[in-house]
C-alpha cells in the first residue's frame, strides 16, 4: 500500500512539471525607435498579456524637436491608452494634461503576448497635449508622426525558480521511488 501511495504522489508530482512553466510578465525592449524629426526614444516595459497589464515603465527620449529629452514618463490612464497593440504615455502625472509631452507607440498588425519576440512599431506619435485629457494636441508646437525604424522586442518567458524546484522535487522523488519500488522485499 505505502508503495502505491508513493507512485501515486510521483505521478501527481510529475504531472505538475508538465504544466507551463513559465512567468507571465515579459520585459520589452525598445529597438531602433526613431522619429523623423530626429527624437529617438530607448528604455524598456514590462507586460502582462493574460491581464493586459503594463509595469516598470523605464523610457528616455532625447535628440529631435517634437519632445524634450526626458526620463520621467507615465503610462496614460485613458481606457484606449494600454492595450496588447502598444500604448501612450505622458511626461506629467498632474491630472490635467494640457502642456504635457505625448508618446504614443502602437503597432497595426501584431500583439505583445507572453511568448515575446519582435513586435513592428508601425505607428507613433511624438507632440504636446492640447486639452487636459489629452486627446487634442498643440499644433502650435513640433510633433513627429510616424517612426523611421522601431520595434518592441520581447525577451522569451522565464520559468519562475519555485516551478523548477518543484519540477525538480517531482523527478527525484520519482526517481527515489522507482528505486524503492524496485527493490525485492524479503
Amino acid at each position: 500500500m505505502t508503495n502505491v501511495r508513493r507512485m501515486i504522489w510521483a505521478s501527481v508530482a510529475f504531472l505538475a512539471c508538465l504544466l507551463p512553466i513559465h512567468a507571465r510578465t515579459v520585459t520589452w525592449q525598445l529597438q531602433d525607435a526613431l522619429f523623423p524629426d530626429g527624437t529617438m526614444v530607448a528604455g524598456s516595459f514590462m507586460y502582462d498579456a493574460s491581464s493586459n497589464a503594463y509595469t516598470s515603465l523605464h523610457l528616455s527620449t532625447l535628440g529631435g524637436t517634437s519632445i524634450p529629452p526626458t526620463s520621467t514618463w507615465f503610462f496614460d490612464s485613458c481606457e484606449q491608452c494600454t492595450t496588447a497593440e502598444g500604448f501612450q504615455v505622458v511626461d506629467s502625472s498632474d491630472p490635467n494634461l494640457a502642456g504635457a509631452h505625448l508618446l504614443s507607440l502602437w503597432s497595426l498588425t501584431a500583439q505583445l503576448t507572453d511568448a515575446g519576440g519582435i513586435v513592428p512599431i508601425e505607428w507613433a506619435l511624438a507632440a504636446t497635449c492640447a486639452s487636459a485629457d489629452c486627446t487634442t494636441y498643440d499644433d502650435t508646437k513640433p510633433s513627429a508622426h510616424l517612426l523611421v525604424s522601431g520595434a518592441f522586442v520581447g525577451n522569451s518567458s522565464t520559468p519562475e525558480p519555485a516551478s523548477l524546484l518543484l519540477c525538480g522535487s517531482a523527478l527525484f522523488f520519482a526517481v527515489v521511488t522507482r528505486r524503492l519500488s524496485a527493490r525485492p522485499t524479503p
